[in-house]
């Protein structure tokens, strides 16, 4: 687990599991201002080989994960809520 402050308050949070990023949040009063690009940049370094994550299709994080240099992938159906989710991988 990473965590990422400003000052005293928790402005995110990034969860790491093997090769995959289970969790990453941001504060959305503390989107756009460089924190969501630090966190990824800290599963590349921990992560050289390659890791994966997945979030809802067509939604604002895929477009940053796009930017970031993470591959989009398989589309299937959330195995609990039944909403389309998308695959991004990450490979140096």
């Amino acid at each position: 687990m990473h965590v990422a402050c400003t000052g005293a308050e928790v402005a995110g949070f990034m969860a790491l599991h093997l090769n995959m990023v289970e969790q990453l949040f941001i504060e959305p009063a503390q989107q756009c201002r460089g924190i969501g690009k630090q966190l990824p940049d800290v599963a590349k370094a921990e992560l050289p080989a390659g890791f994966y994550l997945t979030t809802v299709q067509q939604s604002r994080a895929g477009r940053f994960y796009e930017r970031e240099s993470l591959q989009p992938g398989e589309i299937s159906i959330h195995p609990r809520l039944g909403h389309q989710i998308i695959r991004y991988d990450w490979h140096l």
